[in-house]
């Protein structure tokens, strides 16, 4: 476990000032709730003013949103509790469907709408003429703890968004460096290639580049960042479709004619490193790259071809990586970049997110239904779970529906509990009752939440800490005055255990299908997308298809790491071939009429190999062979555009079947880089 830094208890503190200035307000004011006020700020700050900013807006929305569900629901329908519990239900699977499709920080308005309902309503149903009084103190208490949380963190020290994107950009392109470097001296075996790591960097940075709009004036940053992830993305694919033909070159006997091949991919390998920050030699290796294209576009056959896809995939990647290099200097360094960088202009990368709306819909159908089934529970046996434990199923099946395996998460939730409630019974029967100060409760409250406010900022430990902080602040309860009642609490208790116990087996029951499953069903869209990709499609419709590619690579290659048996799924040969297809589309309206029917009939045959059932999509030699008879006619044709054809068809037929060098020494170790004085990333 990582200690926190400085920072993180800087962060604390601000947070607990904010939480105590909310705290002295509500109880000046004569709040019905002060605790809410208190748990809004944790729930609300972020180490990060702009993502304070903006989670602070999105939840004052939902709040309202909820709050206006609950005064128009409950009084029109508390007569009839089995139908006011259905519609609570309706509601929480309508608005959690909403957050679920919604990957901005704008979903948190309809997560909070979600729950912000029956965390009004269901207290109310024994008192419905109390439901507006509840959701105007709700809504005063939580407006008042955001603007609290807002009002601190942007006048006391506040840490800016853009201030930590830099950082992120630089440790992203490091290890984007790394591991192309690591796949290119790998052999160029696509079964050797290491899983990214940068994946995570890119989810990071995305989470970053979200809530830079809310930070003063980064709009061009956000922007630039949100490419330089697509770049950063793309050379995923970019990387496996160089392998492809440099592993066809190493197994076959055009190993010695190709060593300046190996030998410029060995000068961009040692170029693409950790502190190579800037673009001086990039240039040199793209002007080498196309004088050595050239002369292979001179010569003709199968070696010639697969020599001049090499190049043209080194070409790419070079350009690739330059426009990495001069975005991060137009984010970081302020350095004015090309307006159209030559590979963003050829591919046209969009951001085309793929949602599975499937599984969306089952996620927020099992929410509601759990909501409905304890809301009938308690309505039918009286007091089993109550009201609170209704409010927990109702926020645990919400709060972690967007995960493949909710129920251990939910497991953390209830453990949480047992700490939560275990601190609010020292608190308000060992504690609280020797407390007559204002200054007194806020030096008894400070030592866990501060300790616990240090941890905020790692990954690991930032679920946990909200749920205990936001936890224990409700369970207290603090008010005006000191009001423990030993008999409440343990009803109270009671009802939230069984509440989380219950929604953990509804869980284990409505959701066991875990990682494999979202995994297939990701593949299955690719297969999908990949058949229209095959079929005659718009130049638009391929390109949005090859950004929804892009899309489920970063959702699909984490979950291939999670699988002991990830057999059938390969996400990056999916995105090779979805590039390929796109490119064979296009320059087959440069062909005769023979060579186009022999490009459908091979299309068709892609068609029906991915339009098969099933997830072992092992390529059939047939189609290898259909592949080699079609660019050995393309060959033949002598012509430019037949002669790019062919490369796209080569590097169709090596994404299906791709070949394994059987020399290893062709594959020298690129030299060691000097150490810069400007690393990418600091280890």
């Amino acid at each position: 476990m990582n200690l926190p830094d400085a920072r993180d208890w800087l962060y604390s503190g601000k947070a607990f000032a904010a939480a105590a200035l909310a705290l002295y307000i509500a109880l000046s004011l004569s709040l019905p709730n002060p605790y809410w006020c208190v748990a809004t700020v944790y729930v609300v700050s972020h180490p990060l003013s702009g993502s304070t900013r903006s989670k602070a807006v999105y939840r004052v929305l939902g709040t309202l949103i909820g709050a206006c569900g609950a005064v128009a629901l409950v009084p029109a329908f508390v007569n009839t509790p089995i139908v006011l519990s259905l519609l609570i239900s309706g509601w929480v699977g309508v608005f959690l469907y909403l957050a679920l499709l919604d990957r901005t920080p704008r979903s948190y308005v309809f997560m909070l709408a979600t729950y912000s309902l029956p965390l009004i309503a269901l207290p109310t149903l024994t008192n419905p003429e109390t439901v507006f009084d509840v959701a105007l103190a709700r809504s005063e208490e939580i407006v008042l703890g955001i603007i609290c949380a807002s009002l601190v963190n942007t006048t006391l020290f506040p840490r800016r968004v853009a201030s930590v994107l830099n950082p992120q950009i630089d440790r992203l392109l490091g290890d984007a460096a790394e591991w192309a470097r690591a796949c290119l001296q790998a052999g160029w075996n696509q079964a050797s290639i290491p899983h990214p790591p940068f994946l995570a960097d890119i989810a990071s940075m995305d989470a970053l580049t979200r809530h830079l709009a809310y930070d003063t004036t980064h709009h061009r940053q956000a922007v630039l960042a949100q490419e330089i992830r697509l770049c950063a993305a793309m050379l995923i694919p970019q990387v496996s479709a160089l392998l492809d033909p440099l592993a066809a070159l190493a197994s076959g006997p055009a190993q010695n004619e190709s060593r300046d091949v190996f030998e410029l991919v060995s000068e961009v390998t040692a170029w693409m490193r950790r502190d190579q920050i800037g673009t001086a030699g990039g240039e040199h290796l793209l002007a080498e790259c196309g004088r050595q294209l050239a002369l292979a576009d001179n010569a003709r056959g199968e070696v010639s071809a697969i020599r001049a896809l090499a190049l043209t995939r080194l070409d790419e990647l070079l350009r690739l990586w330059l426009d990495c290099l001069e975005l991060r200097a137009a984010i970081v360094d302020a350095v004015v970049t090309r307006s159209s960088p030559a590979f963003r202009l050829r591919r046209r990368l969009v951001h085309e997110p793929h949602y599975d709306h499937g599984l969306l819909l089952f996620a927020a159908g099992s929410a509601a239904l759990a909501t409905a089934a304890a809301s009938l529970i308690w309505i039918s046996s009286g007091s089993v779970i109550g009201a609170g434990g209704v409010m927990l199923v109702s926020v645990s099946c919400a709060f972690f529906a967007a995960s493949d395996s909710p129920a251990p998460q939910i497991s953390r939730f209830l453990f949480w509990e047992y700490i939560v409630l275990a601190t609010a019974l020292i608190y308000m029967f060992a504690i609280l009752p020797g407390i007559e100060t204002f200054e007194i409760l806020l030096l008894a409250l400070a030592p866990p939440l501060l300790i616990a406010g240090a941890f905020t900022n790692q990954p690991q430990h930032n679920v946990s800490v909200l749920l205990f902080t936001s936890g224990s602040i409700s369970a207290i309860t603090l008010n005006n005055g000191y009001a423990g009642d030993f008999e409440s609490f343990t009803s109270n208790a009671i009802a939230s255990i069984v509440g989380l116990v219950f929604a953990l087996t509804w869980t284990l029951v409505t959701r066991p299908f875990g990682t494999e499953f979202a995994a297939r069903r990701l593949a299955k869209a690719n297969h999908h997308d990949l058949c229209l990709m095959a079929s005659k499609l718009a130049d638009d419709g391929r390109q949005v298809i090859q950004a929804r590619l892009l899309d489920r690579l970063g959702q699909l290659l984490p979950r291939q790491c999670l699988l002991a048996d990830g057999h059938g799924l390969d996400a990056i040969r999916d995105v090779r071939v979805g590039l390929v297809l796109s490119e064979i589309q296009t320059l087959k309206r440069q062909l005769p009429a023979d060579l186009r029917q022999g490009v459908d009939a091979m299309m068709n045959r892609v068609r029906s190999f991915f339009d098969e059932p099933g997830d072992e999509h092992e390529a059939p030699s047939s189609l290898s062979v259909e592949c080699r008879g079609l660019a050995r006619a393309l060959l033949d044709s002598r012509g430019p555009h037949e002669f790019l054809a062919a490369q796209a068809v080569i590097g169709l037929r090596l994404a299906f079947l791709p070949e394994r060098p059987t020399d290893p020494e062709i594959s020298p170790e690129p030299p060691q880089p000097q150490a810069s004085a400007l690393p990418i990333a600091v280890p």
